[in-house]
């Protein structure tokens, strides 16, 4: 048995994290699955909110279990995409996504070029610092989507 963890559930409640508990513990062999576990969400005015990581956490810890990750930055997807079309070139792909630790280090551990968008989790002054994971590098960075079609 499986248990999957949501992209983003915005209605995770103690009842479902409960349930998940009471599934993991009466049905020996299951193991967990995540599709993401960003633990922050952007919201307006550069404020975050508590994100699929924070609700993958609060199971984890209900399951007594950590989740198998088969979302960003794990290879999983890139691999089944690999299996799905043998014939593929990741190095035409770009990977766009507002976050270095899962949206470029997937990008960038899959072959694919990465593109950083500046409207989400990473700001302009976090690229002044030193980004000490080259997997975590973006190949391209932009300040909003809009600007590709400028």
């Amino acid at each position: 048995y499986t248990f999957p963890s949501e992209g983003m559930d915005l209605e995770f409640t103690y009842s479902k994290s409960a349930l998940a508990a009471l599934h993991m513990q009466k049905n020996k062999g299951c193991f967990l699955l995540s599709t993401n576990q960003d633990y922050t969400f952007p919201s307006e005015g550069g404020m975050f909110l508590p994100g699929a990581g924070a609700a993958v956490a609060h199971v984890e810890a209900a399951c007594e279990m950590k989740a198998v990750n088969v979302g960003k930055p794990e290879s999983f997807m890139f691999n089944a995409l690999k299996t799905m079309n043998p014939g593929i070139d990741l190095k035409r792909a770009i990977m766009v996504g507002d976050r270095l630790n899962t949206d470029m280090r997937f990008g960038n551990q899959g072959g694919a070029s990465t593109l950083l968008v500046l409207t989400g989790v990473t700001s302009e002054e976090r690229l002044k610092e030193p980004i000490e994971n080259e997997k975590e590098r973006p190949s391209f960075v932009i300040k909003s989507v809009a600007d590709l079609f400028k």
